[in-house]
């Protein structure tokens, strides 16, 4: 929703009245009182409008708070405010972290990418929801888009779990300061470039009468996306999978040299001690380590395979 970048008009204090709007539209999508205790914390509370996208911005100091979606009067927390008040984030699900880098990159959460599918209340379709990674920090919020109790009864889980409407990272984020993130929190990197890059791509999906709703133009075109971030979910998967194989491989061979270099080691303590004399000094490399340190021990040696590489001569 927020991938283009944001030309916001100047700002104006909202009115009383206003506010209590404001309460009533947020209470919506989580509980009244949460709601009024949320814009309690934000008494210098400012609305902006963004230039055509019919998009309201309420922000506190320099961080957006709260924002509409463009399409309704429902009013939405951004993630700044869900880090200042947490009760907002009531209603909340996590994912894996396999595809949290679809979702920073413009892409809707599926629902095979959610971790605590069982362990969820039974949301219903067009619920506010804030999304958690895997360490249960909020990472994007937007609305559900499938009932949570036909999803379980799902013989294969499938589709799409979450619009996205805000999420780390995109244009209405780095409207703020960017520093208010849980401190084990690390901010994923997205440059001015790959926001570029996917506006382009998701151009097709998009409607240009109606770019911050950021639905699909027609069902057909809503299912070919679903089965496109499906696929990608999986192959995202599958580099995590070989990252953690290659990291294992390496732990592996680091190991097998640790213990390599010890069998080299005692080998050749073994030959001074038990079958090299003095008689048979100097010795070629090749002669102490064939002739006498691999008689020397119960082990396999093979220096290729060490720290040590090859025995020579040291002038």
């Amino acid at each position: 929703m927020f991938r283009k970048e944001l030309k916001v008009k100047p700002s104006h204090t909202p009115s009383v009245k206003n506010r209590q709007t404001l309460v009533q539209q947020l209470g919506e999508n989580c509980l009244v009182e949460t709601a009024e205790a949320a814009l309690k914390q934000f008494p210098a509370l400012t609305k902006s409008n963004v230039e055509g996208k019919g998009i309201a911005l309420y922000f506190h100091e320099k961080n957006p708070i709260l924002f509409s979606d463009g399409s309704s009067k429902s009013v939405y927390p951004t993630l700044y405010a869900i880090y200042a008040v947490p009760e907002l984030a009531k209603c909340s699900l996590m994912i894996r972290s396999s595809v949290e880098h679809f979702i920073f990159k413009g892409a809707d959460l599926m629902w095979p990418g959610v971790s605590n599918i069982e362990e969820l209340p039974d949301y219903t379709e067009g619920q506010f929801i804030v999304i958690k990674d895997h360490k249960g920090k909020p990472i994007a919020v937007g609305k559900l888009a499938t009932n949570v109790t036909a999803v379980k009864q799902m013989p294969e889980i499938k589709g799409k779990a979450v619009k996205i409407l805000h999420h780390l990272g995109d244009e209405l984020w780095r409207l703020g300061t960017e520093l208010v993130q849980p401190a084990s929190f690390q901010q994923p990197e997205a440059s001015k470039e790959e926001a570029k890059a996917d506006q382009a791509e998701d151009g097709r999906n998009e409607s240009s009468d109606d770019p911050g709703d950021g639905l699909e133009n027609n069902q057909d075109g809503e299912q070919a996306e679903d089965k496109k971030e499906m696929k990608d979910e999986k192959e995202g998967e599958k580099e995590d999978k070989k990252e953690d194989e290659k990291e294992n491989e390496g732990k592996e061979e680091a190991k097998d040299e640790v213990d390599m270099d010890k069998a080299i080691y005692e080998a050749f303590m073994n030959a001074l001690k038990l079958s090299v004399k003095d008689s048979h000094l100097p010795m070629e490399p090749s002669t102490l380590a064939n002739s006498h340190m691999k008689c020397c021990t119960t082990h396999k040696i093979a220096f290729h395979l060490s720290s040590y590489k090859k025995v020579r001569f040291e002038e």
